[in-house]
């Protein structure tokens, strides 16, 4: 059974046992007693943590949060003694209730050693779903996926383009290849064209193949400013690479990430506050990964096809969806 919890804490306006005994111990004490007697009663308030409802994401898999007594302020500013202790209570509660992982925010600047920073920056989702994606934009601007020419620029992995081409492969008739690596990607992606009938062409011209992309995949590093006449302001440009001197009406056509809706399984279940750090596309990302394959955590060691295929039938059995792109 995997089990993992998402660590946050309160809102500033709030104030735990912790922060307000201590509050009203210094105020009362300060003036009457010695210092050292308020550094033992404090030692004695417990640091008191709430422990969020559990979500049966699947059979072997559980989420839920944990909420921490302080602001994400007063967390950051813990000494080191503090935060040895709430190491412990953290590891406690892990060890009792069978938690497997505990996640904390990526806006934290400092760290737990019984806890992972967030990684889930929604750039493993927005991969696995590119052709989900594709599909939506062409259903949004009523093209026809089969008939539109849709382009794919090449960086300096070869991996993810032979993916996408691989994944579009069954729904489309035709892509472009911008490669600097001509015989190399011939022979790399010649067995999906033999097994599925699709036609590839394959150039080094990027600027010939922007002016007739109504689609653009791009994985490469592209300098804008010198290409920017060549490129279709009616087309679209799903970026998954790097897009340098973008002006205004290039930056309108293109995306580079997408908002993933929840459902009310995790809406209503998770207690609201959790939504301040932790945002809809992140914790879908962490459900879809930590359901897939409980060691994917970034880019280099999901690429696979098999975990991007597990990732789009996980998201459409758990309801999410694509609220907007970024």
């Amino acid at each position: 059974m995997k089990k993992i919890a998402l660590l946050y804490f309160m809102g500033d306006s709030n104030k735990t046992c912790e922060n307000k005994s201590s509050g009203i111990i210094s105020i009362i004490f300060k003036w009457i007693f010695l210092p050292s007697l308020l550094g033992k009663l404090r030692k004695l308030i417990k640091i008191k943590l709430v422990i969020g409802k559990e979500i049966q994401v699947d059979s072997s898999f559980v989420i839920q949060g944990i909420k921490l007594p302080y602001t994400l302020e007063e967390f950051n500013k813990l000494g080191r003694a503090k935060r040895n202790r709430l190491e412990k209570i953290i590891s406690k509660i892990c060890s009792e209730n069978s938690i497997t992982k505990c996640i904390m925010p990526a806006s934290c600047s400092c760290s737990l050693k019984s806890c992972e920073k967030s990684k889930f920056d929604g750039k493993i989702v927005y991969t696995a779903l590119a052709e989900y994606i594709l599909n939506d934009l062409c259903e949004k601007k009523a093209f026809s996926i089969r008939d539109i020419d849709i382009a794919v620029i090449q960086g300096e992995d070869d991996l993810l383009p032979y993916l996408i081409i691989k994944l579009l492969s069954p729904v489309v008739k035709f892509i472009t290849l911008v490669t600097g690596q001509k015989e190399f990607m011939e022979r790399k992606i010649e067995e999906i064209c033999d097994e599925t009938g699709l036609s590839v062409r394959i150039t080094d011209n990027l600027k010939d193949v922007l002016k007739n992309s109504d689609l653009i995949i791009n994985y490469g590093n592209i300098k804008i400013s010198g290409i920017k006449n060549s490129i279709d302001l009616n087309s679209i440009i799903i970026n998954y690479g790097e897009l340098e001197d973008l002006v205004p009406e290039i930056k309108k056509i293109v995306i580079c990430g997408i908002d993933i809706g929840l459902t009310d399984k995790y809406l209503q279940a998770f207690e609201k506050e959790i939504f301040k750090f932790y945002s809809s596309t992140e914790i879908a990302e962490i459900v879809l990964t930590k359901k897939t394959d409980e060691k994917i955590d970034n880019l280099h060691n999901f690429l696979d096809f098999k975990a991007i295929e597990k990732i789009k039938e996980y998201f459409r059995e758990e309801g999410f969806y694509v609220k907007g792109y970024l």
